[in-house]
């Protein structure tokens, strides 16, 4: 038992965003700049080079699945935000609300639910603006569940 804790707590390793590869990170900006303009395909190409160079990036996957929401490729969203989630956990949590939404546009409104009842339950949103908007996902998510029952 003690050496699973021990093995466990080896592994078991926080995302730092100081230690990404400096050839990542300057992708990984390119990359921003890209979506900031609107240009989603080219700042996919760069945030997928950023994680060619550094596996590990949690940012590049996060914002990787940004980008495919703003594109409304949902599958491609949800694949990356959860690579984000399967590296940190704690560090991605707020992220559950934006996976959230883009599980419901692929009509996975259970797991947009359980997705979004995580951040209500972990950590909720700080922000009242942030918080309200997590509420009103749980509400709408909750009706189209109970809507698909009664059908």
């Amino acid at each position: 038992m003690i050496f699973c804790l021990l093995a466990a707590a080896l592994f078991a390793q926080e995302y730092d965003p100081s230690k990404v590869d400096k050839k990542a990170k300057a992708l990984y900006d390119q990359g921003l700049e890209r979506a900031q303009d609107g240009q989603y395909p080219l700042a996919v190409g760069l945030l997928q080079q950023a994680i060619e160079k550094d596996k590990k990036f949690v940012d590049a996957y996060l914002s990787l699945a940004g980008v495919y929401g703003q594109m409304k490729h949902y599958q491609k969203c949800v694949e990356n935000y959860e690579k984000a989630f399967a590296l940190d956990e704690g560090y991605t949590i707020e992220y559950k609300l934006p996976y959230s939404i883009n599980l419901a546009g692929l009509g996975e409104f259970q797991k947009a639910l359980d997705a979004i009842n995580e951040l209500l339950d972990k950590k909720p949103p700080q922000n009242s603006t942030s918080l309200k908007a997590a509420e009103f996902r749980k509400r709408t998510y909750e009706f189209a569940l109970d809507f698909a029952r009664k059908k």
